[in-house]
C-alpha cells in the first residue's frame, strides 16, 4: 500500500470534511485525489499556521472508497457534507449536462473549481484519525516524516508490517486523548443540527492532556 503525506496549512473542517458517514477528501490536493486507491492511506502533518512542530500529525485516514464527483453528490450517505446542510461542506459540484457546477458555498469560490474538479475523485475514508491541536509528534523509525523541503505531498510504498505499526500508533495516540472531543473542536464545520453526529474517529484535544504528543 501507499501512505500519501502532505502538509496541512489549515485545518477548518472542509479539506479534509469530518462529518458522518466518513471523513471526505473532495476538494484541495488534487494531485492526491487523482493518485490514490482503495486500501491507500492520506496523512497529513500540520502547518506553521496550526503549530510550530513539523512532524506532528493532524490527520489520518485510510481510504475505503474512491468516488466520481456525480456519485458523491447523488449518495444520500454525502448529503450532510452540501451546503445547506454544512458550515463548511466539501460536497459542492452539482452534476449537470457536460460536467459540474459548483454550488454557492462559503468555502470554495468559483476561480478554485478547476483546482477541485481536476482531483477527479473523492476520496472516502472509512477509518481516520483527527487530533486537531493535540497533533502528536511521528517517531522519526515510521519513516514517513516529511524531511527535505515541505511542499507538494510524498507518496510511500509501505509494507503490511510498516502500516500495522503506523496505525498502532496512531491508535494508541487518539486513546491517549481519552474519546470523542467537542462540537467547538473537531466537528466544527458541520451544520449546527448536525454537529452532534461528526464525532466518528476524533478525540480529545490535548489541550487537557499536553502528554499526548508523547505517544
Amino acid at each position: 500500500m501507499r501512505v500519501f503525506t502532505y502538509v496541512i496549512q489549515f485545518d477548518a473542517g472542509a479539506a479534509p470534511n469530518y462529518c458522518e458517514p466518513a471523513t471526505t477528501l473532495a476538494i484541495c490536493k488534487p494531485r492526491i485525489r487523482r493518485s490514490a486507491q482503495v486500501g491507500d492511506a492520506v496523512l497529513a502533518f500540520q502547518g506553521s499556521f496550526l503549530g510550530p512542530e513539523p512532524h506532528a500529525v493532524c490527520w489520518a485516514g485510510l481510504i475505503t472508497e474512491k468516488l466520481i464527483f456525480e456519485d458523491y453528490w447523488n449518495d444520500a450517505r454525502f448529503a450532510s457534507k452540501k451546503p445547506d446542510a454544512c458550515s463548511v461542506p466539501d460536497n459542492i459540484y452539482l452534476p449537470m449536462r457536460g460536467g459540474l457546477a459548483q454550488v454557492r458555498n462559503n468555502v470554495h469560490g468559483p476561480e478554485e473549481t478547476q483546482k477541485d474538479i481536476g482531483g477527479q475523485f473523492v476520496l472516502v475514508c472509512g477509518e481516520s484519525w483527527r487530533f486537531g491541536s493535540a497533533a502528536p509528534v511521528m517517531p522519526a523509525d515510521l519513516g514517513l516524516r516529511m524531511v527535505g523541503g515541505r511542499r507538494a505531498h510524498r507518496a510511500h510504498e509501505i509494507e503490511d508490517a510498516q502500516w500495522r505499526r503506523l496505525k498502532a500508533w496512531l491508535n494508541r495516540c487518539a486513546q491517549e486523548l481519552g474519546g470523542p472531543i467537542s462540537a467547538s473542536e473537531a466537528q466544527r464545520g458541520c451544520g449546527s443540527d448536525k454537529a452532534k453526529t461528526c464525532a466518528h474517529s476524533t478525540k480529545k484535544a490535548a489541550v487537557r492532556r499536553r502528554d499526548a504528543r508523547k505517544c
